[in-house]
């Protein structure tokens, strides 16, 4: 196939042109370790190849390192790398594999270097042209505590080397530091901002995205996305923050405006209905005030109506007075009459035996009283003699018998009283002591329930206030008792086991690790208790359990820390021979009987029978607890049983001391009877038997007598009745009277109240209170009977009414001063010197009605201008900035299709950028938004409406960033202000014969791998050209040629790798071309220079450089590989 030809106008030279690499150098980088390895293309383009994994990519991220901001490389990314698989760690530590940590499992990275070496990266960059180049140089190293490793940036107008300049300063960078400021023309920056503006200047890079580009070249496989690769490595960032900040502050401004009118609006809504409940309010004080008034006239009003009344009452009361005067005058003097009367008539009875009668009729009224007297007194002596088991015999002589008998039984009561309180004493003290032991064993059997050993509560509870106090566990603090257990085959020793062991199992263990702590604790705290512990240390010797012992019937919790320590102390200090008969325990020197009996020795015996010996309830070993809660269950009952039988027997004897207090109350009532005559009724009876005889004999024997008698008692009675009707009358005079007086004081009292002006109601209240008499009253007529019910009901409604207004006026004082506050916590500096009470309601009616007359007014005028003045137009002059960086763009299109037009791409063909209009609803909406704004701009001079400010106050909030949407919202900002992004771009390949579109490139999708590389080399060099400001008339010369070119050629065919090459040699680029040796039979021709990487060991990475006439040669002597350089 026939090679297109290439016609860039006078782009190409045949001379090596612009700065150029001519010399890298890197120490201690990746897996290059502790050697100064070099490339040296002297400017011309050149080949870095070896095999996968030789460290190819860390040459080139070395490269990349010294051109590229860290922030924007991705280590390895030509070989297809994450993000985070290399990193400026991994290449300054020299990491070369990774392996699994035997402590956490987890990978970790091997490396060559530890935190006291350095790295140094060099390249030597030089202009033929200007006969100028520039060193670029980065110092690495570890500071201690620091992940990222630490760095300064080296430029220097002269060629420097590692060797000479960058070693044999000691261990301190300071000093390396200090050596290279020394050399003239050198520059140290701390910042990449400040060493890239350096040599960008020198190298005559115009912006970042030549250098962006730079680094994308570098793993570039195709165009991919060609929009993306137009707008991020083709034309500049759109560079409107300074107009939109401005437009933004001005917003603000008028922001300020509208919130003002809006402020004023507001502050208007709320005073209307505030300055509409004041008027509400001043109405109803003012009817309260005239209600009261007419309330308080009430007395007076109706005292004029209680005189009239009053008069008329009176009058009818005086003539009654006057009629009942002479009926009592009459009434007095037929009594007196009949008093006459009754005296001739007693002389007349006394002269015939009347006096004896008189006398007989007081005897016998003496003796009833008697009888009664005696009666009530007979009853208490027989009922003491029954509560006593005394005869009940009203006879003098049984009376003093019984009198005899009193103290000796007052004796025997204060005996048997003493008796009974001793045993009720006694049984109290038991029962007691019974319940004081039935809550301890509740205690112990919750306590039990709870928990698995069968350690006591007591001592539970001095070991559960240390593991507190010390932050443990209970299984750090065992007691002995909760570790060991009889063996269940020799249950017939349990007790005597349990009584050897009692004490050595409530001892506390403690391990070496807690001792200083336990035993601080111990000497500061006051136990309340006894404790024993023991300090476990770790002296583990051999033991051995002889069979028969005490030691071998005993278990130790296997899973225990202390269970070697356990089983020592077992065998060392409870070794004693368990013996089934006594001439068995005799021979033995330390033994033990099944009933308890103990032989320490060949004289020491011991056998403590105090507690029974099968009392599980004293059992303490184990680590179950079920046999000893069922024997304290058991012993509960019992109590139980006990305490109910010592509460019954106080019951009884409570019940006995009741009944001997009714006793000794008897003897005392009994003991206050001293004569027989007090309870002797009988002999007052008989003597009024005898009295009432005499009495008849006396009247039967004179019939006169009698007639006089009869008309005695007949005078007696008329004279009676008429005193009856006397003091009737006499009654009915006083209460006259009263009425009288009483009516008298009234009218006196209603005539003063009416006289009183000042209670009298002044002519409205009159009207008003006619008004509500007709209102309560109706057509009622007043009298003395309804007039006070008739007041009171008047009075009662009118205070309703005023409450109900008083209520009302509460609650529109309440709305009104809520209102108030509000408008104050609204507004705090409008209103910080009023108060919010109902005094001051004249002051915000003044601020409504400024707000209405003035603030409003002026606000709206001055937002309506600065709306027109300012902010529309600050729109404007953005909308127009986009448009100059729209116009700017398609120019710059423009400019990148006459360089592409002169690059042949086919035959007869070259490729044009076509810019079209971005679909992008956010960009398509934005660009809409600021038409509406805008739109009549120029045909009405009336802008202002709300409307209008709502457009614009969406637009720019947006644009600023509303609350809770600030990143959304600046990702669209930075999209829609970007005119970048209002372009999509494609390429169409076309005929130079006649302009006609062959063919249709977008993001070089649906295309064959020859076309998508040849878009993306054709692309590419635009780009290039374009970025690093390579001129077509030869004047520029002071450019950066140097691109560097990651495994594309290895991949792609030969055709479009020729294709490649050819383009870059027009364009005079030099190119670091790394590709494996498989494409060096196309590579060759264009290249002057081969470096050669190899891995020694999979962890020394060396570096070979041939020119292309020795690699040649030493092709032509052998047909195999190329060797890799000497170690």
């Amino acid at each position: 196939m026939t090679q297109p030809q290439l016609d860039l106008l006078g782009l190409s030279s045949t001379l090596p042109t612009g700065f150029r690499l001519h010399h890298m150098e890197f120490y201690n980088w990746g897996t290059f370790h502790d050697h100064i390895w070099h490339i040296a293309p002297d400017g011309n383009n050149s080949l870095l190849t070896g095999d996968i994994g030789s460290g190819k990519s860390t040459v080139v991220d070395a490269l990349t390192t010294l051109l590229v901001s860290t922030q924007k490389i991705t280590y390895n990314k030509a070989a297809g790398a994450e993000s985070k698989e290399r990193s400026l760690n991994s290449y300054v530590r020299g990491a070369y594999k990774s392996e699994k940590s035997e402590l956490t499992q987890a990978s970790k990275a091997v490396t060559l270097r530890d935190g006291s070496s350095y790295t140094v990266l060099l390249a030597w960059f030089y202009n033929a042209d200007f006969s100028q180049g520039m060193t670029l140089a980065q110092v690495f190293w570890l500071k201690e505590g620091n992940h990222q490793p630490e760095r300064f940036y080296v430029t220097a107008d002269s060629q420097l080397s590692i060797k000479q300049h960058f070693s044999g300063f000691g261990s301190d960078i300071n000093q390396l530091r200090k050596k290279l400021r020394n050399i003239q023309g050198v520059t140290i920056s701390t910042t990449y901002r400040e060493y890239a503006t350096l040599f960008r200047r020198q190298f005559g890079i115009q912006s970042e995205q030549a250098l962006d580009l730079f680094y994308q070249t570098v793993s570039m496989k195709s165009v991919g996305n060609l929009t993306e690769f137009v707008r991020q490595h083709m034309l500049e960032a759109t560079d409107v923050r300074g107009q939109l900040d401005e437009m933004l502050n001005g917003f603000e401004n008028l922001n300020r405006l509208h919130e003002a009118v809006t402020r004023a609006r507001a502050q208007i809504e709320q005073l209307v209905p505030l300055c509409d409940g004041l008027q509400q309010h001043q109405q109803v004080s003012e009817a309260i005030e005239a209600l009261r008034a007419a309330r308080e006239a009430l007395a007076g009003w109706f005292a004029g109506f209680h005189c009239e009344l009053l008069q008329e009452h009176i009058s009818k009361l005086e003539q009654q007075a006057s009629q009942l005067t002479h009926r009592l005058e009459k009434l007095a003097a037929g009594i007196q009459g009949l008093r006459d009367k009754e005296n001739d008539l007693h002389r007349s009875i006394e002269d015939q035996g009347g006096r004896r009668l008189r006398e007989i009729e007081r005897e016998i009224r003496q003796l009833e009283d008697s009888i009664k007297r005696c009666k009530t007194v007979y009853r208490r002596y027989e009922n003491a003699c029954q509560q006593l088991e005394l005869e009940v015999q009203a006879e003098e002589t049984q009376f003093y018998a019984n009198q005899q008998q009193l103290e000796k039984l007052d004796t025997q009561l204060e005996t048997q009283e003493n008796e009974l309180q001793q045993q009720r004493d006694h049984n109290a003290i038991q029962l007691s002591l019974t319940k004081k032991e039935f809550d301890q064993l509740q205690r112990e059997i919750d306590s039990l329930r709870q928990r698995k050993s069968n350690i006591p509560l007591r001592n539970l509870a001095i070991r559960q206030q240390m593991i507190e106090v010390l932050g443990l566990e209970e299984d750090d603090l065992p007691f002995t008792g909760e570790l060991l257990q009889v063996d269940e085959q020799e249950a017939e020793w349990e007790g005597a086991i349990e009584r050897v062991l009692h004490n050595f199992g409530l001892s506390l263990l403690v391990p070496e690790r807690l001792y200083n702590r336990v035993s601080q604790y111990v000497e500061q705290t006051h136990l309340k208790g006894r404790l024993v512990f023991f300090r476990v240390q770790d002296q583990r010797r051999q033991t051995r359990m002889e069979s028969g012992t005490l030691a071998s019937k005993v278990r130790i919790k296997p899973d225990s820390e202390f269970y070697e320590w356990l089983e020592q102390e077992l065998s060392q200090r409870f070794n004693y021979y368990c013996c089934d008969s006594l001439d068995e325990f005799r021979r033995h020197t330390f033994a033990i009987t099944q009933s308890g009996q103990i032989k320490s020795g060949h004289q020491r015996h011991e056998k403590d029978d105090r507690y029974n010996i099968h009392d599980r309830s004293r059992y303490v070993l184990g680590w179950s607890n079920v046999e000893k809660l069922k024997v304290l269950l058991q012993q509960q009952e019992a109590l139980g049983t006990q305490g109910q039988q010592f509460a019954l027997a106080i019951q009884q004897l409570e019940q006995q001391q009741r009944g001997l207090r009714k006793q000794a109350t008897a003897i005392r009532d009994l003991q206050t009877i001293v004569q027989f005559s007090d309870i002797d009724w009988h002999s007052p009876t008989l003597g009024i038997e005898i009295l009432q005889q005499e009495q008849r004999g006396i009247e039967n024997s004179s019939d006169i007598l009698l007639q006089l008698q009869q008309q005695l008692q007949d005078s007696v009675n008329e004279r009676q009745q008429q005193e009856i009707k006397e003091k009737q009358a006499i009654g009915e005079q006083g209460e006259l009277r009263n009425k009288l007086s009483n009516a008298r004081d009234d009218l006196q009292q209603a005539q003063e109240l009416a006289a009183d002006s000042g209670a009298l109601p002044d002519e409205a209240g009159i009207v008003l209170l006619n008004q509500w008499r007709e209102k309560i009253l109706g057509d009622t007529a007043l009298n003395l009977r309804n007039l006070d019910k008739s007041q009171r009901d008047m009075r009662e409604a009118m205070n309703i009414r005023i409450q109900n207004d008083t209520a009302k006026l509460s609650k529109v004082t309440e709305r009104i001063i809520q209102q108030m506050q509000n408008y104050k916590n609204d507004y705090p500096t409008e209103t910080s010197e009023v108060d919010a009470q109902l005094a001051a309601g004249y002051e915000y009616r003044a601020m409504l009605e400024t707000l209405q007359r003035e603030d409003l007014p002026r606000h709206e005028a001055k937002f309506k201008q600065m709306l027109n003045e300012q902010t529309i137009q600050s729109v404007v002059m953005f909308q127009n900035q986009l448009e100059k960086e729209r116009r700017l763009i398609e120019e710059k299109i423009t400019a990148i299709n006459q360089s592409l037009q002169q690059i042949e791409y086919n035959q007869g063909t070259y490729i044009k950028l076509r810019a079209d209009s971005a679909p992008d609803v956010d960009v398509r909406d934005f660009q809409a938004e600021l038409r509406q704004v805008l739109s009549n701009t120029l045909d009405n001079d009336e802008l202002y409406t709300e409307e209008r400010f709502l457009q614009v106050k969406a637009i720019m909030e947006k644009l600023r960033g509303r609350e809770g949407q600030v990143e959304q919202d600046k990702r669209w900002m930075q999209k829609v202000i970007d005119v970048r992004n209002w372009y999509n771009f494609s390429a169409s390949e076309r005929w130079r014969e006649n302009d006609e579109e062959r063919e249709f490139y977008s993001d070089s999708s649906g295309k064959s791998g020859g076309q998508k590389e040849k878009l993306a080399y054709t692309i590419l060099a635009s780009a290039l050209a374009y970025q690093f400001g390579l001129a077509r008339d030869g004047q520029q010369k002071r450019s950066f040629r140097f691109v560097v070119i990651d495994e594309a050629f290895g991949k792609g065919s030969d055709e479009s790798t020729r294709y490649a090459l050819e383009l870059f040699r027009k364009l005079s680029l030099q190119l670091l071309i790394v590709t494996p040796l498989q494409k060096i039979h196309v590579i060759e021709d264009y290249i002057q220079g081969v470096h050669f990487v190899h891995n020694r060991e999979g962890r020394y990475s060396m570096l070979r450089n041939l020119g292309i006439e020795e690699y040649q040669a030493e092709k032509a002597k052998v047909a195999v590989p190329l060797q890799p350089p000497a170690s």
